[in-house]
């Protein structure tokens, strides 16, 4: 799983620029001021949301959200968490803030449809961004692997190949001429290598 300062800014800055331009939700009928207020608060309650939501999720489950485990199902689960917390938030807020009654399941209902259809774009582009990011670090890693084979293969030493895991320890060391290609595969790295033992 990834996640760092941007998986929390990124969302929380698109939605303030969304209520800010847009003004959905009847914004539109307020002063600047007053949208710039509730723009500030909602976009607080998103990041506060996503952070939150990963802090327990790592807490309660490390192995679930490891790097290495995760899928495209538990990056959508874990979405649809973080929209029912935002939901859960904003909900109680504007039930404080309301001089009815009491909170009622319809407002609960008509929140959650709001902040789902609203809040589903700053939460895909969090996902974009980071997939963008780690794209990126992978790109990086193939090609210093790439690289190293490279100045391997141009010298007359038998030199090995170290590829590291995860956690910076060496998981598996070769020979660069018993290496026919590496693939990336989503978060994993296939790597083919001739076993003189065992064949391929």
């Amino acid at each position: 799983m990834i996640f760092n300062a941007g998986s929390i800014l990124v969302p929380g800055i698109g939605t303030f620029a969304l209520l800010l331009l847009l003004r959905p939700f009847d914004l539109d009928t307020y002063d600047i001021s007053r949208v710039l207020i509730i723009s500030g608060i909602i976009s607080l309650v998103v990041m506060f949301s996503v952070w939150g939501t990963m802090q327990l999720t790592r807490l309660l489950l490390p192995d679930w959200v490891a790097e290495d485990n995760w899928t495209l199902g538990k990056e959508l689960v874990l979405i649809a968490t973080v929209l029912i917390v935002i939901t859960t938030i904003i909900f109680s807020l504007i039930a404080l803030l309301s001089r009815s009654e009491g909170p009622s399941f319809q407002l609960f209902v008509g929140t959650g449809i709001r902040t789902i259809t609203f809040g589903i774009f700053p939460v895909i582009l969090m996902v974009l961004v980071e997939q963008y990011r780690h794209l990126r670090a992978q790109l990086r890693t193939a090609k210093a692997m790439t690289d190293q084979l490279s100045n391997a293969s141009q010298t007359n030493s038998r030199p090995i190949v170290a590829l590291p895991a995860e956690n910076g320890k060496v998981a598996l060391q070769l020979a660069p001429a018993s290496i026919i290609y590496l693939r990336s595969d989503g978060n994993y790295l296939e790597v083919h290598y001739w076993d003189e033992a065992n064949g391929l």
